[in-house]
C-alpha cells in the first residue's frame, strides 16, 4: 500500500466541509517520489479513530485509498489557540517526513492567522457596487470603485507592501478575502 497524503484546500485550512469528498471530488496527494498527483474520489470510509479514507482515481488510472490529514490539522489548530485543548499525536500511519511536511504547513497557517491587514470598507458593499457586466473598462466606474474601495496599500500612505510572508486580509467587519502562503509549495510541487 502506498503511503501518500491527500490534500484539499479543505484539509489545508482544517475546515470541515458539508460533505468532506462527494464521488467526483478533484483532490491531489504528495507521492513518497516527490512528485504531485492529481486524482478523482470513487468512495469515502472511516478509520476507527474517525480518520476519513478516500478510494481515488489518480490520473494514471491507478485506484488508491489514503487517509486524509483534515482531523489532524483541527487538532493541530485548535491546540495552537487554545492551551486547555491539548496538541493531538500524528496519525501513526504519518510517515516522519511527512510529519515534518505538515507541520510546516501548520505554522505557515498560523503566521498568516497572526499577521492581518484590514481594508476600510465592507466587502458586501463593494459585491453590490459591481455591476453584473463589470468588464473593468469602463474608467469612469473604475474611478469611483478606486475612490471607494481603495487598496489595502493606498490606506496606508505608502507604496504596495512588499508581503514575503504568510498574512491575511480581512474587510473592516473582519470577512476575509485572501490568504496568502508564499512558497507553499516546494520548488520541486511548482514546477510540476
Amino acid at each position: 500500500m502506498n503511503n501518500f497524503t491527500p490534500m484539499t484546500i479543505w484539509s489545508l485550512l482544517g475546515i470541515p466541509p458539508p460533505n468532506p469528498y462527494p464521488k467526483g471530488t478533484r483532490v491531489w496527494y504528495n507521492m513518497s517520489s516527490g512528485g504531485l498527483m492529481f486524482a478523482t474520489v470513487d468512495s469515502t470510509g472511516r478509520l476507527p479513530d474517525g480518520t476519513i479514507l478516500l478510494t481515488i482515481i489518480d490520473d494514471d488510472g491507478e485506484r488508491v485509498t489514503l487517509p486524509d490529514l483534515a482531523r489532524y490539522f483541527r487538532g493541530r489548530l485548535r491546540s495552537l489557540h487554545s492551551p486547555s485543548v491539548p496538541r493531538p499525536a500524528p496519525p501513526p500511519w504519518l510517515e516522519p517526513e511527512a510529519q515534518a511536511s505538515v507541520e510546516r504547513v501548520i505554522n505557515m497557517l498560523e503566521e498568516a492567522f497572526k499577521s492581518s491587514y484590514t481594508t476600510t470598507w465592507d466587502v458586501r458593499d463593494y459585491a453590490a457596487d459591481l455591476s453584473p457586466r463589470q468588464s473593468g473598462s469602463n474608467e469612469e466606474l473604475e474611478k469611483k470603485l478606486l475612490a471607494r474601495f481603495p487598496p489595502i496599500y493606498e490606506t496606508a500612505g505608502s507604496d504596495i507592501p512588499y508581503l514575503d510572508q504568510p498574512c491575511h486580509i480581512t474587510d473592516w467587519q473582519g470577512h476575509i478575502l485572501l490568504w496568502y502562503f508564499p512558497e507553499m509549495f516546494s520548488e520541486q510541487l511548482r514546477v510540476l
